[in-house]
């Protein structure tokens, strides 16, 4: 029975065009929040979607930029900031400095200033799927799930190769929402388009089978 969901799941994936797929708007999956329990804790998703720069910059400003990250990387949060509003001095308009300065804020239990950074960073580009993500995980904290399930979707739409986005919309549909059907398409989309599979994602993907088998067995 397993391998025959697999089976209709990679058909549905790689069916048609090469392209990975979208989860329809109107899925027949009940959407019923799910209690907190304790895979919640083993199927965390990933909370900090570090933005990377993919635009031209100076290499002055690339530098700074590359020091941010190594500083977020490292937990030297104070750091990070100096060094990401230092960039934002120099290149007013980039989104992603202000995405990364979200972050820093949620670290700090900062919620309203992580709201401000991150509603900044898509004011100055709506198409940036690192900002779109990191709101789909905002919106997720606070239990308002078709809203984060539409940033995720959106950032899917626009960039259907942002891995993060399609992992965090399966831990949502997995864990808050009780779309198993859904969630099971979104970690195989995931794991097609990594290099390598996610040892970890594989286990998850295991244990929804079972459960999607154990309920048609009912």
């Amino acid at each position: 029975m397993q391998r025959l969901f697999t089976s209709l799941l990679l058909t549905a994936l790689i069916g048609g065009c090469g392209s990975l797929p979208l989860i329809p708007q109107n899925s027949s999956e009940p959407k019923v929040a799910v209690e907190a329990t304790s895979l919640q804790a083993k199927r965390p998703d990933r909370d900090e979607p570090v933005a990377k720069l993919t635009v031209e910059v100076s290499a002055d400003v690339r530098e700074l930029y590359n020091k941010a990250l190594k500083a977020m990387a490292e937990g030297s949060d104070t750091v990070a900031s100096a060094f990401l509003f230092e960039v934002i001095e120099r290149e007013s308009e980039l989104a992603g400095p202000w995405v990364n300065l979200s972050i820093l804020a949620a670290r700090q239990a900062d919620s309203e200033s992580a709201n401000e950074f991150l509603a900044t960073a898509l004011s100055h580009n709506p198409s940036n799927c690192d900002a779109l993500s990191l709101q789909g995980i905002q919106r997720r904290v606070v239990g308002k799930f078709n809203e984060a399930e539409a940033s995720y979707l959106k950032c899917i739409r626009l960039n259907p190769n942002h891995l993060q986005a399609r992992l965090n919309l399966g831990v949502l549909y997995e864990l808050y929402m009780g779309r198993y059907t859904d969630a099971l398409i979104m970690y195989e989309a995931y794991q097609l388009a990594r290099v390598q599979p996610d040892a970890k994602v594989n286990g998850w993907m295991v244990d929804l089978e079972r459960r999607l088998a154990s309920q048609l067995n009912r």
